[in-house]
């Protein structure tokens, strides 16, 4: 009798659907709530869609196994199919773990070349677009297009390579069922061995980059994620192919306990990848923010904190750059400098360049504000002529041509709508993880603001006239 039929395939079967069918129902309540609180801290500084991706494909590698081995005992069950799903969705996980962590490298580049592009207002031309052009191709490496792209080439690629080579190298996959390729592994090891060569690869370059990702500082716990993914998977690939797999499969053949134990371990990485940035989200904010007296607001704080010295707002930046957003203060600092100095012969050009960097769809340091806030400047027209430079520049990378700045927006606050929405979004997302790893220099402003603030209040008491008692005491 052959080895799919019988009792044992009968057992396997009673025990993998019910493992089958409530693994279908925690990924799909885990990844529902994922998506549903992706707009919380610390998801959403995450990568949130990224972060989803990588469990998807956790959840669906993990339900390919579960299926397989529940329907494993069929013996209409050709090996072939099954085994094409489960490694092409192996590859998936390894693929987007892998674009997890080089994004994290990516975003870091483009942040520090967004910094060069702000800063250095005497860059020629060829160096403009070099960076300019350096800009959008680590932009469209993090966007979901770029990874997609990978993804999904290196998805197609493995899948028809393997149906390649499994025609060739081992035909009996088509007509062998899942159990008697998998069980013997001669056959199976063929495939397996091409998936391996791949990961080695894979694992080769993600600790490469694990050198470079060690100056990125880990403030929301993806370096965390990334760690106990790769140590989850390479202790539990050591035991699958040392101990699990040669012990268990001669033992309860029908059972496929080795694939269990690959479950098992997707579940333990689940648990971090997925459980617990969820349960973080539920966790009170420990950043909350100390206002330096009554009657302040959280954003004119702030302003007033980046204003008050060269030092303070050198130290808020580098706490923006480590998180991989420092656009905003970027925009926030060159349209105060615009504010400042308006007018002079070369505000319009100011402007423009503003506009070009931060404001226009596909800037290279698009910040983020309101549709309304933008339709604003959607009236800025094609470009007329060269910028002719200077030494006396905003601290704005120039361009090589300027557009029709409108009459009716030169004016001196037309960028302040936008100053005061990247700023609630700083306070929001930023300020309180300042006022914790900074606790020195926010104290300090806020005792220096108080004491500010007392001596006006005593001047002003002495200041005042005496009372009617006094005069008629001094009488």
């Amino acid at each position: 009798m052959s080895r799919t039929t019988g009792d044992g395939a009968r057992a396997a079967t009673l025990f993998w659907v019910p493992v089958t069918v409530a693994h279908a129902v925690g990924y799909a309540a885990g990844l529902a709530m994922l998506w549903r609180r992706r707009h919380e801290q610390p998801i959403k500084n995450m990568r949130p869609w990224l972060l989803f991706v990588c469990n998807a494909c956790l959840c669906l590698h993990a339900m390919s196994l579960c299926l397989v081995s529940s329907l494993a005992g069929q013996p209409a069950m050709k090996a072939l199919v099954p085994i094409l799903v489960m490694f092409s969705l192996q590859n998936a996980v390894f693929d987007s773990f892998t674009m997890f962590a080089t994004s994290l490298y990516v975003a870091y580049r483009r942040t520090h070349t967004q910094a060069l592009l702000a800063d250095d207002a005497t860059a020629d031309e060829d160096k403009f677009d070099r960076r300019m052009a350096r800009i959008r191709k680590l932009s469209w490496m993090l966007s979901p297009q770029g990874i997609g792209s990978f993804m999904a080439v290196s998805f197609l690629s493995m899948a028809s390579l393997t149906a390649v080579y499994a025609f060739i190298a081992c035909p009996d996959l088509i007509t062998s069922s899942f159990l008697d390729a998998y069980v013997p592994v001669e056959s199976f090891l063929r495939i397996t061995c091409l998936y391996f060569t791949k990961i080695v690869v894979q694992c080769v370059f993600v600790a490469l980059l694990s050198i470079r990702l060690r100056v990125i500082v880990d403030k929301f716990g993806v370096k965390a994620i990334l760690r106990t993914v790769a140590i989850t998977a390479l202790v539990g690939g050591v035991l699958y192919a040392a101990v699990v797999d040669p012990l268990m499969n001669p033992i309860a053949p029908n059972m496929l306990y080795s694939i269990l134990f690959i479950v098992i371990l997707i579940d333990c990485i689940l648990v971090r990848s997925l459980v617990i940035p969820i349960y973080q989200t539920y966790q009170p904010d420990a950043d909350d923010i100390a206002l330096p007296g009554e009657g302040n607001s959280a954003v004119d704080a702030l302003e007033r904190f980046l204003h008050s010295s060269e030092h303070r707002f050198k130290a808020f930046r580098k706490q923006l750059e480590e998180e991989l957003r420092v656009e905003n203060l970027l925009f926030w600092r060159d349209a105060e400098a615009y504010r400042r100095t308006f007018p002079s012969p070369d505000s319009s050009e100011k402007a423009v360049l503003i506009w070009k960097t931060y404001l226009r769809s596909g800037s290279p340091l698009e910040i983020n504000i309101s549709g309304n806030t933008r339709s604003v400047f959607d009236a800025i027209g094609p470009p007329t002529a060269k910028v002719r430079r200077g030494h006396s520049r905003l601290t704005v990378s120039p361009s090589s041509t300027v557009h029709t700045w409108p009459l009716h927006l030169l004016q001196r606050d037309v960028f302040r709508p936008a100053c005061e929405q990247v700023v609630a979004l700083m306070c929001d997302n930023a300020l309180g993880r300042f006022q914790r790893d900074n606790p020195d220099i926010w104290d300090e402003f806020i005792n220096e603001t108080q004491a500010c603030r007392f001596s006006r209040i005593d001047l002003l008491k002495a200041s005042k006239p005496a009372t009617t008692k006094e005069y008629s005491a001094g009488e």
